[in-house]
């Protein structure tokens, strides 16, 4: 039987994943704007970098939750 999802996690990690999205978002909204120099357009291109980087590490420490629960409900 797959592991039940625990609902406090779940929204737990949406609030995580919450912040670099928003950042990802807002970056991108900066470098829709006209005029922008090409400093600011380099510092919002690494913010969506850096962004993304966050992103993936959390899914990847859900997975290994969800792993793990998957592994303790088989035993």
């Amino acid at each position: 039987m797959p592991p039940v999802l625990n609902v406090a996690s779940i929204s737990e990690y949406c609030h995580v994943l919450g912040q670099p999205s928003t950042m990802i978002l807002s970056s991108i909204e900066l470098l829709r704007m006209p005029g922008i120099d090409e400093a600011t357009r380099k510092m919002a291109a690494d913010m969506c970098y850096d962004a993304a980087l966050e992103i993936k590490r959390i899914l990847g420490e859900m997975k290994h939750k969800c792993d793990q629960a998957e592994d303790a409900s088989a035993s």
